[in-house]
């Protein structure tokens, strides 16, 4: 008897067990509907991507403006190499930067929501203004504008709202590096541009003409030379110096048809360079039409790796 009295209690104490385990996952479970809780305050939350994956590969334009200032990115059809405008001037873009874009815009986030009210958009700097605003479009003609503004207090979100939509929202703040118009954050920063339609790596270069002076793959040291070449960075975008003494012209050959022509202007201390291309097997001109600046130091390796006279 004192057995089955003792089965008796352990069936007991393994209900008990059971029941107060139930009644922990019940809570829990309850639990995981309560909208997150951050400083002492609930916050609604949904989660979304800034651009629905599906349209990533049918992005066509990418608009930046701020504080008056806009650059336009754009990728054409027939080429699929991301370009980038300012003020006239159509530049080779950082195809890499931009692809880094697209990875937030498509990240599924937590987005918070701060507000349903437009008079706090001032308060949020989320007007026309004050925000940092992206619209970007796709081959079927659909846009999104979304609106960047400012930080929490203590800067691990930022504020963000759509154009048709009154509500606020913050976002986590991994997406701040993009938040620029400036063209030198989003252009291809090399003096040999790599993200153009046809390729301008060192491997691919059959020759480069300074001055006149030709150099091939016969040249001493010519393919280590074109590599240093192409590790050589340009300053910021410029125009053409109106009185500025164009000194002579650097013209690269690459083994796909790129052609490369750029001519070097007097511009205080340092350089400018304007480039045109042009594909020699097809005869077509690139709509690339820029000039960039370079400095003493940066202009004076061009002419050690090939010498435009032959002193």
């Amino acid at each position: 008897m004192k057995s089955s009295a003792g089965g008796c209690s352990m069936t007991k104490n393994n209900s008990t067990v059971l029941k107060c385990a139930a009644a922990v996952l019940i809570a829990l479970y309850a639990v995981s509907f309560i909208p997150a809780v951050r400083g002492g305050n609930s916050e609604q939350f949904i989660q979304s991507a800034l651009l629905n994956k599906k349209y990533e590969n049918t992005l066509t334009e990418i608009l930046i403006s701020q504080e008056g200032s806009m650059v336009r990115l754009f990728r054409r059809n027939e080429t699929g190499v991301w370009e980038g405008e300012r003020d006239g001037a159509v530049f080779p873009a950082d195809n890499e930067q931009i692809g880094k874009l697209i990875d937030k815009l498509t990240k599924v986030r937590n987005m918070y929501k701060i507000s349903d009210s437009r008079k706090k958009w001032e308060n949020f700097a989320l007007t026309d203004r004050s925000a940092v605003v992206f619209t970007y479009k796709n081959s079927d003609n659909m846009s999104t504008k979304i609106y960047f503004g400012g930080q929490n207090f203590d800067k691990t979100r930022r504020y963000l709202r759509t154009e048709n939509r009154i509500t606020s929202y913050e976002i986590d703040s991994d997406f701040d590096m993009f938040l620029t118009a400036k063209e030198s954050f989003w252009y291809d920063p090399y003096i040999l541009p790599r993200n153009v339609a046809a390729s301008s790596s060192a491997e691919t270069i059959q020759g480069v003409r300074i001055n006149g002076i030709y150099y091939t793959k016969k040249s001493a040291g010519f393919d280590e030379n074109c590599k240093k070449f192409t590790e050589l960075r340009h300053g910021e975008l410029s125009a053409v110096p109106r009185d500025g003494k164009q000194l002579y012209t650097i013209e690269a050959e690459c083994g796909d048809g790129l052609y490369v022509h750029i001519r070097v202007y007097e511009a205080g201390e340092g350089k400018v360079l304007a480039y045109s291309f042009t594909d020699t097997l097809s005869g077509k001109e690139y709509d690339y039409n820029y000039a960039v600046t370079v400095s003493s130091w940066t202009f004076g390796r061009i002419e050690e790796l090939f010498p435009p006279s032959r002193n």
